[in-house]
């Protein structure tokens, strides 16, 4: 693509086919040229996982939400909990939805609690998290759920299905965030088209970035895990404050997750050309 510059020699406009490299004035003969711009610093995927504890804001964070969602979580009414999740977790998402976009803007820095004023703005921000995941995941969910309705054995090779599904979903899930959190509506997660096109263009970066996701996600199913068999005749203290701890963990977790996705747009936005 040509581009178009003012030649300092004789002031005259002119074009030149491509930057970073000396082409003569067709009018004076004089060399023009234009450097690239330098590629933005963008930190390694590796980086995200301090991210959380990067500072103190963030921590204050993570320890003042953790017990809320956590007791929210182990709460033995179905209404109680529901509300809990949409309210804590809302919040929670609208601060996770500040560091994705902060990041892929270019701020290494993580964002301060937004204010929890807004209620409308915490449900919505809740909503586009859980339409991000239902997207990815749904497809698993609903294979996982006939299987059991079916009584299918263990050893079937449908259940096949389900692990590929699965997989896939968390191959999704990182794209299904970006068009999420730049439309601000989780039916733009749903533009599969324009996803896989710009997977396919961000290849290397994108797979590693989904490798990364599985790590994260086998660490929060493991302590999912861990809670759920917990013995049921432990004090009630114990059982908060062992849901407070898994979801201070987990609540880290998704933040590594949105910077990890932000970090892997910020590299490849030039190539992704979303905005031009």
């Amino acid at each position: 693509m040509d581009i178009r510059l003012v030649c300092l020699n004789c002031d005259r406009a002119i074009e030149i086919p491509s930057a970073g490299e000396d082409h003569p004035c067709p009018l004076c003969g004089a060399l023009v040229s234009v450097e690239l711009p330098p590629e933005p610093d963008v930190p390694g995927l590796a980086s995200a996982f301090v991210y959380p504890f990067s500072t103190v804001g963030s921590v204050l964070f993570l320890v003042l939400m953790a017990p809320l969602w956590g007791f929210f979580r182990s709460s033995g009414s179905a209404l109680f909990g529901c509300l809990g999740h949409i309210l804590i977790g809302g919040y929670v998402a609208a601060w996770l939805w500040d560091i994705l976009s902060t990041t892929a803007m270019g701020k290494h820095q993580a964002p301060a609690a937004p204010m929890p004023t807004d209620l409308w703005e915490t449900a919505g921000s809740f909503f586009r998290f859980f339409g991000a995941l239902l997207v990815a995941f749904a497809p698993a969910a609903i294979a996982a759920t006939a299987l059991f309705a079916y009584d299918i054995p263990k050893e079937s090779p449908l259940n096949v299905v389900t692990a590929a599904l699965a997989v896939a979903g968390i191959f999704y899930y990182p794209m299904a965030l970006l068009l999420i959190g730049f439309s601000e509506r989780w039916i733009g997660s749903l533009h599969f088209i324009f996803a896989v096109r710009s997977i396919l263009l961000i290849k290397r970066d994108y797979l590693l970035c989904c490798v990364f996701f599985l790590v994260t996600f086998g660490v929060s199913t493991g302590l999912e895990t861990a809670v759920a068999a917990l013995p049921r005749d432990l004090p009630v203290a114990a059982v908060i404050g062992a849901h407070a701890a898994n979801a201070f963990v987990e609540l880290a977790l998704y933040a590594i997750q949105m910077r990890a996705v932000g970090l892997v747009y910020l590299a490849n936005k030039d190539r992704l050309g979303w905005f031009r």
